[in-house]
């Protein structure tokens, strides 16, 4: 009895090795956002310590780039993130001091949150599809 069982015992480990190596074999596609998403993206940024106005651009795959600008301060920022295939995105500025999270919904318009890394303001963000001057 012993015997028989060593042998399924090496059968399935056997299976379980010859499965594992299949799947690594298949190729992965990598994740693409929905085609509609991609382009470029105005908006307007408000809340309680900063305000202003934005323009990223969504790429095929996901990700995302722009610049800005602060009302309130009248400094020029540029952005950095990306989206995943169902619309949800987050991006922020390349020094890391605000963070948009949002998603874009069936008319292509981003809607989400801001906030200030540091926890010193907050406010919502809106963007629709189309390149304005910056």
């Amino acid at each position: 009895m012993g015997m028989k069982r060593s042998l399924g015992v090496t059968v399935a480990l056997a299976c379980a090795v010859l499965l594992a190596v299949y799947m690594l074999a298949l190729p992965v596609e990598a994740a693409q956002i929905e085609s509609r998403f991609v382009g470029n993206y105005n908006g307007f940024f408000n809340g309680d310590a900063d305000y202003g106005r934005f323009v990223v651009t969504i790429e095929a795959g996901g990700n995302i780039y722009g610049t800005g600008q602060s009302n309130k301060t009248n400094t020029e920022t540029s952005y950095s993130g990306s989206c995943q295939p169902g619309g949800a995105f987050q991006f922020q500025t390349t020094d890391g001091s605000m963070i948009f999270t949002g998603t874009l919904d069936w008319m292509n318009r981003m809607n989400g949150r801001w906030s200030k890394a540091d926890n010193s303001g907050q406010g919502s963000f809106g963007a629709v599809p189309g390149s304005w001057a910056q």
